[in-house]
């Protein structure tokens, strides 16, 4: 091995990052150093806000405009590049910076067919290559990381692709040029833990193969523990520890990284147990569907649909969360849909609280006190026009019990849904925009418990948050089911959440319930392989069971 070899391939010290608003200028990462091994991956983890996608920008020559390293150095495969301008950065794009971004839709162009996106790529590294050339490296890249048929794939758009298999072609594009370094952020947090586990298993296998040193942007410190040699735990932008992952498991030393672990769903299964509805299932359902069935409609005159649901059959109790679990396609969010009205059905009943759904939706809810949809995308699903008032207050306005009443009256409702939540009435006036992401669920909250349902179904209401925001809104929901009675329909594809919080549990693939029962049954003797496979992906499950250590 040659010193240049044993040299780290990214070397940060003293790093500071401040950014400008007019003539102010605010500091948000304070003096954070580490050092990147080829070959291996250091994780940076922390909660949004924490600094961690703004040092990745800052090591990739990527800081917006208003922001700037005030002090420090950024070393990379023994360049300084910490006073590189925008034109130094070009030839490492690529060849030696490899760049995985979170958001897959927002970072492939909508309106370019896939292969055209690869082969630009390609040619960065490349340059004068044959276009007969291109074409075979961007099949065989696709063909690397899991596309099936990847030929076919060259001529896709990327609205025709799944969620999973835009990662994979994120990851494609960043190694076209092999480069020595890459950058994943947070490239599996809007994914099933299925296909989370196949990317990263993706990743580690082209960090073993090409030697690439990864820095993995996380704020699931189980994931990180699990896919990671070092840790580095970012609060505020200061680097509170950088320690290996088996050290940082048998003793983080600080108080907010044994936080960090605590609310990690994998590291404390029995959190909620004691709140476990015990016998709840003998109750007469508030919720039942018998033989549910729902097909979309083909594109072409000729087809004959596409099966959502197919002869789906369960019961929800009262007072109990019921968590419908299975990956993206499995038919989760269109159950729901249906459940609330939202989604017409084909064939079966739905029944809630003893009267029938019509088949046909309705645009209007007739019976918003009976069931209420909270939905995923908490900000897509309200007009950014509207203040967090006009958002609450929408329900009263447009349904309700007598259209809540008088102007005061209807104000008065929403703050008390406000206060239910543990919003404080300052942000009354604000526009959901401006409300971080545990706000704005909360808000989602509020506005469904001012017409006060008796039933919530919760469609992946944490899939976005950090683990402690994702603490605070579960810690919050069941508080909220004690105060008011309610009855959760919960939507997720995390099977280390629903072990947490559920007691029961249905699970769907490709449309068919292929096992449902009480919660600590199903998950400790899984019976269908579909459903093993879900549990064995739960990040950092295995770890945490195999750690002395007990985050409580």
């Amino acid at each position: 091995m040659t010193e240049h070899d044993a040299a780290p391939l990214l070397q940060v010290t003293d790093l500071r990052i401040a950014y400008r608003s007019g003539r102010a200028e605010t500091e948000v990462v304070h003096g954070v150093g580490f050092d990147l091994a080829r070959g291996e991956t250091l994780a940076l983890v922390g909660q949004s806000g924490s600094g961690k996608t703004t040092i990745a920008r800052a090591v990739s020559g990527l800081l917006p405009d208003a922001g700037r390293v005030t002090a420090g150095r950024v070393v990379l495969d023994g360049t300084d590049v910490t006073a590189f301008r925008p034109k130094d950065w070009r030839p490492l794009r690529g060849t030696t910076i490899g760049y995985v971004p979170q958001d897959p839709l927002s970072s492939l162009d909508p309106l370019q067919r896939i292969g055209g996106q690869l082969a630009e790529a390609i040619r960065v590294g490349r340059h004068g290559i044959a276009r007969a050339e291109v074409r075979t490296r961007a099949v065989d890249l696709l063909d690397r990381v899991g596309i099936p048929n990847p030929e076919e794939r060259l001529s896709s758009y990327p609205h025709e692709l799944s969620g999973g298999q835009l990662q994979r072609v994120l990851i494609a594009i960043a190694i076209a040029a092999d480069p020595a370094f890459l950058i994943a952020d947070e490239p599996t947090s809007a994914l099933d833990v299925t296909v989370q586990k196949r990317i990263l298993d993706l990743i580690d296998e082209l960090r073993a193969e090409r030697g690439l040193g990864v820095l993995f942007i996380t704020h699931d410190l189980a994931l990180a523990s699990e896919r990671s040699d070092h840790v580095a735990v970012l609060n505020g932008g200061d680097l509170l520890e950088h320690r290996r992952v088996e050290h940082l498991l048998t003793g983080a030393q600080h108080e907010y990284t044994q936080r960090l672990f605590s609310d990690v769903p994998a590291a404390t299964p029995g959190k909620y147990t004691h709140l476990r509805l015990v016998g709840r299932d003998e109750q007469p359902p508030v919720v039942s569907l018998r033989e549910l069935g729902k097909v979309f409609p083909s594109r072409s005159a000729k087809g004959d649909g596409v099966t959502a649901l197919d002869g789906v059959t369960l019961d929800v109790a009262a007072g109990a969360v019921h968590a419908i679990v299975g990956e993206s396609g499995s038919g989760k969010t269109t159950l729901a849909r249906i459940v609330a009205g939202i989604t017409p059905y084909t064939s079966g009943t739905v029944t809630v609280h003893g009267h029938e759904r019509p088949r046909e939706a309705s645009a209007f809810n007739e019976r918003p006190e009976d069931l209420l949809l909270v939905y995923q995308n908490a900000l897509a699903a309200v007009d950014p026009r509207f203040t967090v008032e006009q958002i609450i207050a929408e329900p009263l306005r447009i349904g309700g019990k007598g259209n809540g009443g008088s102007s005061r009256a209807r104000r008065s409702r929403v703050i008390d849904a406000l206060d239910s939540v543990a919003l404080p009435q300052t942000v009354l006036g604000r526009r959901a925009s401006e409300l971080s992401g545990g706000q704005r669920q909360r808000v989602a909250l509020a506005r469904s418990l001012v017409v006060a349902p008796r039933i919530l179904v919760l469609d992946e209401p944490t899939s976005a948050l950090d683990v402690t925001v994702q603490s605070q809104i579960i810690d919050l929901l069941f508080d909220l089911r004690t105060a008011h009675d309610l009855t959760y329909l919960f939507i997720s594809h995390d099977l280390g959440l629903v072990e947490q919080i559920a007691d029961h549990v249905s699970v769907l693939s490709r449309g068919v319930l292929v096992e449902s029962g009480p919660a600590g049954d199903l998950l400790a003797n899984p019976q269908h392989p579909y459903t093993q496979e879900l549990l064995a992906a739960v990040p950092g499950r295995e770890l945490f069971e195999r750690s002395t250590v007990a985050y409580r």
